[in-house]
């Protein structure tokens, strides 16, 4: 009786804990990442995410205001050039 626990029956339980345990480290080990070390670098990306999000709207916001500041001095300078050929031609049909 005595051969036959140790040939078949504790290479069995060796094995079958070993499994348990492997088993019970990776299941640990997987809420390990879920809980604790995952949300915790997710944290820490966010917040440079967030920080590089408003500088590149405030970037797009600075733009914006530069295209529409060019726009209005082409339009001023082609107004200014309109008004002064139009008192041009008033002057020219005065005299």
């Amino acid at each position: 009786m005595l051969a036959l626990l140790q040939r078949y029956l504790l290479p069995i339980a060796f094995a079958g804990g070993l499994a348990l345990g492997l088993s019970t480290a990776g299941i640990a080990g997987h809420y390990w990442q879920k809980w604790f070390h995952d949300p915790a670098i997710r944290k820490e990306a966010l917040k440079g995410y967030v920080a590089e999000a408003q500088l590149a709207a405030v970037q797009a916001k600075l733009d914006e205001i530069q295209r529409q500041k060019t726009a209005a001095e082409y339009a001023h300078a082609a107004f200014t050039r309109q008004v002064a050929a139009d008192q041009a031609k008033d002057a020219a049909e005065s005299i």
